[in-house]
C-alpha cells in the first residue's frame, strides 16, 4: 500500500511540473494582452 501511494505522489508531482513547465515556456497565443502579471509589459 506505501509503494502504490508513494508512485502516485511521484506521478502527480511529474505531471504538474510538466503542466507547469508547459504553461510557462509555451508561446503565448495572445500578443499585446498586458492584463496578466507574466506578460512582459511592466
Amino acid at each position: 500500500m506505501d509503494i502504490n501511494f508513494q508512485n502516485i505522489l511521484v506521478v502527480t508531482s511529474v505531471v504538474l511540473a510538466v503542466i507547469y513547465l508547459f504553461k510557462k515556456f509555451s508561446p503565448k497565443k495572445s500578443t499585446g494582452n498586458c492584463s496578466k502579471k507574466d506578460c512582459g509589459c511592466s
